[in-house]
C-alpha cells in the first residue's frame, strides 16, 4: 500500500487506553512521525483483507473505517487506485447520509464557500482525491514562517465560518439548555448559524491556488453560534503546532475571537 494520510495525523488520532496506566508512550504524539519516516503501514494495527472467489482483487489502496456511531452514521472512507474518493454506507440506514452530505456541499457552496467538487454514484458519495496541503499543517506552517500572516488568514478562515450560512435570531435548544444551566451570560454571543457545518474546521479543508476548499461536511446543527464553530477551529489548530502553543496562550485567541472563557457552546 502506498497512499499515506496527507494531514497532521496527531490531531485526529486519539487512542483508547484500557490500562492508561501502563502507557508508557502516547501513540498520537509519534505518529505523523511514524508516517513521515514510512512506516505507518508497517505499524499500524489495521488490514485490508480481500476474499475473492475468482483470486481478483479490487483497486482500493487505502480505507479508513468509522463504524462506532451508529448505522446511520457508519461508514467506510475508500481511496481507488484510480484516485477516486468514496464515502460508502456500512448499513442502508446510511445511504441517506450520503445524499445528505452532497446537500451540505451544495449549501456551502451556495454561500460562496470552496468545496470539493462532489457526486453521488451507485449511492455512494464520491470525490476526487485532492493532493494538497490540509488546513492544520497549513497553519501550523505559517505560524512558523509569517506570523502576521498567520493572523490574518486565521481572521479570513473564521470570516469563512461566519458567513457559511444565513443567520438566524434563535439558538439551538440543546445549546440554550447549556447556557440556562451554567447561567451564561450570552449578550455577546455574535452569529447564530441557520446551518451550522461542526466540520468546517482545519481537518476538513485544503489550501489550493491561496484559498481554503472544505470536504466532507458530514454534521450539520440548526441555529448554533458560529462562535462554535470557531471554537473548535482555534482548538484543532493550537493542537497541531508545538510552537504555536510555546508561544501565544490559548486565552489569547480565545480573546481575538471573543469567546466565552466556560466555553459552554463546544459543541461535537
Amino acid at each position: 500500500n502506498d497512499t499515506l494520510p496527507n494531514e497532521n495525523l496527531m490531531t485526529r488520532y486519539m487512542p483508547y487506553y484500557d490500562y492508561p496506566g501502563s502507557v508508557f508512550l502516547e501513540e498520537r504524539n509519534v505518529i505523523d512521525t511514524v508516517a513521515m519516516n514510512g512506516c505507518f503501514h508497517a505499524m499500524a494495527n489495521a488490514y485490508i483483507i480481500e476474499c475473492s472467489a475468482d483470486s481478483t482483487h479490487s483497486d482500493v489502496t487505502m480505507a479508513t473505517l468509522s463504524a462506532d456511531r451508529g448505522h446511520e452514521d457508519s461508514a467506510a472512507t475508500i481511496i481507488h487506485d484510480n484516485k477516486i474518493v468514496e464515502k460508502k454506507a456500512l448499513f442502508e440506514d446510511g445511504r441517506k447520509k450520503c445524499e445528505m452530505i452532497l446537500s451540505h456541499d451544495m449549501d456551502l457552496r451556495d454561500h460562496g464557500i470552496v468545496v470539493v467538487p462532489s457526486r453521488i454514484e451507485n449511492g455512494d458519495y464520491v470525490t476526487d482525491f485532492i493532493d494538497a496541503q490540509d488546513g492544520v499543517s497549513y497553519f501550523r506552517d505559517l505560524f512558523e514562517k509569517d506570523e502576521a500572516l498567520f493572523y490574518k488568514q486565521l481572521d479570513h478562515y473564521m470570516d469563512l465560518i461566519n458567513k457559511s450560512s444565513d443567520h438566524s435570531d434563535k439558538m439551538c435548544r440543546r445549546i440554550e439548555n447549556l447556557r440556562i444551566k451554567d447561567n451564561v451570560d450570552t449578550d455577546d454571543i455574535g452569529v447564530i448559524l441557520s446551518n451550522g457545518y461542526w466540520d468546517m474546521v482545519p481537518l476538513n479543508s485544503f489550501m489550493i491556488n491561496g484559498e481554503f476548499e472544505f470536504f466532507d461536511q458530514e454534521f450539520m446543527e440548526h441555529d448554533i453560534p458560529a462562535k462554535a464553530v470557531i471554537l473548535r477551529t482555534l482548538i484543532i489548530i493550537y493542537g497541531g503546532s508545538k510552537k504555536l502553543q510555546k508561544k501565544v496562550a490559548i486565552d489569547t485567541l480565545f480573546e481575538r475571537y471573543g469567546l466565552f472563557k466556560n466555553r459552554f457552546f463546544y459543541g461535537k
